[in-house]
């Protein structure tokens, strides 16, 4: 029986199973999925400030009509 403590929900399920994996991979698979990752972070980014951005604009715009 496994003694470690149960995951908190499926995403840390997901995430256990997910490094289990991982720690099977090559270094040079986990480096290129790094830099995917990086990537894909840098992109998550980019679109996080733009729909701030323009979440703030039409909060703006919105409250300049209401006055």
């Amino acid at each position: 029986m496994n003694n470690s403590k149960p995951p908190i929900s499926s995403f840390d399920e997901i995430c256990h199973l997910t490094e289990q994996t991982m720690r099977s991979m090559d270094i040079e698979d986990l480096q290129r999925l790094l830099k995917q990752a990086e990537r894909d972070s840098m992109r998550a980014d980019i679109a996080t400030r733009s729909l701030r951005k323009i979440i703030n604009e039409k909060l703006v715009s919105r409250n300049l009509m209401a006055d």
